[in-house]
């Protein structure tokens, strides 16, 4: 008995002599002379629900902590940072019970497990200590992405993430419109095994009303100008006729009324056709009308302008929209048409004045000039999309393995209301013919120009879905146990089009496939 006491005494002293048996030499929790934990002794107390140092990285949220080594007794500070050192090592991580304010882009293979009160050794009480990813709805949503990096040959390619809630909260007053809400997007080649958590998300935006970029435009498309009046007969050897007026509208076109016709001392000119004319012409809009000699006295007023067409109507959006690169996109509505201006009036024909003015010859009453073409109305924009509330997206070539999973996403945006289309200009009214004093007879006034056309409407949006699981292979899921309560359906953008047409409502739906 006293040889094997000396025999043990004697292996103490050898192995004080090495530096163990004190707890200021010993490292990272296991114990002096202990191995650190193999694959299998980790997978084993996860099993267990233990946090082991040595098969992980330890995070603790804290602003007053400094971040430490990653081990249970100096936790780090972020899941960045916790991430990061995972990458390098056991590729993963324990999460202590605290809400996370971050945006974390995730490499598959790393493995997040939370539920763990730090604050009592680190003991596993899912039900009380959660574990919560926070990010506002203005913010990206947490991603999987596949690991390009070198891996340890320890993990399967797979993210675990076991007790962790993601959620998404206000402020409201910060969303684009049109955005939509994701509460985890898993990226193509990237693959997530999901247990026992909540994820819950905000709310789509409503999508952009049609002309609210057009704050300054005026109800009315610009009128047409008045054409300018005759002069008086006997008021010289020549009278001339109404000058011509000009109106040039938003989109560029000229529209120009025909000048009046001068009056002679023994004939009056025909007025000038308004121009552009429309083509083709066979109701004669906008020419000049004739004049007459001084024994007539019969001239004819300036034609009338055409009226611009109306603008057609923007389509309303259509369908349940499409999964990009970037994401959910509704369909907008389309831009109405801006209204065609309307043409210009002719000149009104003049009258000879050599059997009223005396005996000194003087030129007869001038024709009024025609009044331009009211310009047509600009279209009515489009009103977009309202965005989607999607809890978790599944893109192509990546997989999802949800367990004791309950995703709640928000309502979908309502769609953007379509522009009103601009009011139709007026058409300038034609100017008076001059008059001949002796007997009060006048010369013919121009035509008037014609109304512009009113702009089209733009078409309403789409409103945005609820959807619990959106992907777009058949293969890429595996569903246990999983409860969605979806949001409600955003609902179609309006028009102003007579027939009450406007963008599709939105769908809600549990998991939806989208084309590839």
């Amino acid at each position: 008995m006293q040889q094997r006491v000396a025999a043990w005494a004697a292996v103490l002293l050898a192995l004080a002599s090495m530096g163990c048996g004190t707890a200021d030499r010993c490292d990272g929790g296991a114990g002096c002379g202990e191995a650190a934990p193999t694959e299998a002794d980790c997978i084993e107390a996860l099993a267990a629900h233990r946090a082991v140092d040595g098969c992980g990285v330890f995070v603790i949220s804290s602003a007053s902590l400094e971040s430490g080594d990653g081990t249970m007794a100096s936790p780090v500070t972020s899941l960045a940072r916790a991430i990061e050192l995972a990458r390098a090592g056991r590729r993963r991580v324990f999460a202590c019970h605290r809400v996370y304010r971050e945006i974390l882009t995730i490499p598959s293979g790393i493995d997040i497990h939370g539920g763990f009160d730090c604050d009592s050794g680190w003991q596993y009480d899912a039900d009380w200590a959660r574990t919560i990813l926070q990010v506002t709805w203005t913010q990206a949503p947490q991603t999987i992405v596949p690991d390009e990096g070198e891996r340890q040959g320890l993990d399967d390619g797979v993210t675990t993430i076991t007790d962790v809630d993601f959620r998404q909260i206000g402020p409201f007053d910060t969303v684009q419109a049109g955005q939509t809400a994701y509460g985890l997007v898993v990226e193509s080649n990237a693959a997530v095994e999901l247990i026992r958590s909540d994820i819950v998300v905000g709310h789509g935006a409503r999508g952009l009303h049609g002309n609210s970029t057009r704050v300054d435009q005026p109800e009315r498309a610009r009128n047409g100008a008045p054409g300018n009046p005759g002069n008086d007969g006997c008021s010289a050897g020549t009278v001339p006729g109404g000058a011509p007026v000009t109106t040039v509208c938003d989109d560029g076109s000229v529209s120009t009324g025909g000048k009046g016709g001068d009056g002679h001392a023994d004939r009056g000119e025909a007025g000038s056709d308004g121009t552009p004319l429309p083509s083709p012409n066979p109701d004669g809009h906008g020419l000049g009308g004739s004049g007459a000699n001084a024994e007539e006295d019969r001239c004819e007023r300036g034609k009338p302008g055409q009226d611009g067409e109306p603008g057609a109507d923007g389509r309303s959006g259509r369908g349940p929209g499409r999964m990009t690169r970037a994401g959910w996109v509704g369909e907008s509505g389309t831009d109405g048409k801006a209204g065609a201006p309307g043409t210009a009036g002719g000149g009104g024909g003049a009258v000879g004045g050599a059997a009223a003015c005396g005996a000194s010859p003087k030129g007869g009453p001038s024709g009024g000039s025609g009044g331009s073409g009211g310009c047509g109305g600009n279209a009515g924009g489009g009103g977009g999309y309202g965005g989607a509330s999607i809890g978790i997206v599944v893109f192509a070539g990546a997989r999802a393995t949800l367990r004791e999973v309950a995703i709640e996403p928000g309502s979908g945006g309502h769609g953007g209301r379509g522009g009103r289309g601009q009011t139709r200009g007026y058409g300038g009214v034609g100017g008076a013919g001059g008059q001949l004093r002796a007997d009060g007879s006048r010369a013919c006034a121009g035509g008037s120009g014609g109304y512009g056309g009113d702009g089209g409407h733009g078409g309403g949006g789409t409103g945005g879905p609820s959807i619990g699981i959106a992907y777009v292979a058949e293969d890429q899921l595996t569903l246990e146990n999983v409860t969605i309560e979806l949001g409600a359906p955003g609902e179609g953008g309006l028009t102003d089009k007579l027939d009450g047409d406007k963008g599709d409502d939105g769908f809600v739906a549990e998991t939806y496939r989208f084309s590839p």
